[in-house]
Order: C-alpha cells, then structure tokens, then sequence
C-alpha cells in the first residue's frame, strides 16, 4: 500500500507520483479474441506493454515487453474505493491539514481507458469521506 509508506499517510508538499490503474477488456474485445497487451504488476508498481510489431521485412511478427515503474500500479480487478485511498485521499488530507497547501490530481490516457469511471469514483468516495 502506497499510502502506508508516506509518514503519517501524509504525502511531502513537493512529491510527484505517478498511479497507473489498467482498465479490463471489453466484452466487446473479449469476444473478438483481442489479446490483452497491458499487464500490471501490483507489487512492483510497474506496468508492462506487450506491443506486437512486425520485422523490417514486413514477413515476420515479433512482441516487444516494455515495462514501465510507477508510485503504483492499480490491476483490472481493484476497487474503487482501494483506488482513491492510496491517491486522492493522501491529497486530500495534506490540502486540508496543512494551510495553503496545493494539490493536483490529473488524469492521462487514451479515449476509453477509463478516465472518466475512475474520476467520477474519486469524487464519490470524496464526497462520501466529507459528507
């Protein structure tokens, strides 16, 4: 848990961290035999992308593995709830606990991949904690 690692589950005023959380297939993508290229490896926080190319002559196909590190990697199968508590919530308590502190929260990725459910789950938990 990420959050356990940060003195007092407070983040530093001037930390960067990067989250990653995978979306699952689409029942869609799943029915059309579509290979699930994104794997994530919770434990070491990384992701890896298995993206098949084709050899320079055009003939041959090969995949290539590029893993990437993170704060934390979030798998297809975490809850909402696990989500906002090991990111917004550390945020959140470090904005309203320490005066005139600044937070950012921002979401990057491919139309589809999920931005908009994982936000909106986000700001339900925030509402519920504050409500």
């Amino acid at each position: 848990k990420f959050a356990s690692k940060v003195p007092n589950g407070i983040l530093p005023p001037s930390a960067v961290h990067i989250f990653v959380r995978k979306r699952p297939l689409f029942g869609y993508e799943e029915k059309r035999g579509e290979f699930d290229v994104v794997k994530v490896d919770a434990a070491k926080g990384r992701t890896v992308i298995h993206n098949c190319l084709m050899h320079p002559d055009m003939q041959r196909m090969h995949i290539q593995h590029s893993s990437y590190p993170s704060t934390c990697a979030f798998p297809e199968t975490v809850q909402n709830r696990h989500v906002y508590e090991n990111t917004a919530q550390p945020l959140i308590q470090r904005v309203t606990q320490d005066q005139g502190a600044v937070a950012l929260l921002l979401m990057y990725g491919q139309t589809g991949s999920g931005k908009t459910f994982t936000m909106t789950a986000i700001e339900e938990n925030l509402a519920k904690d504050f409500y």
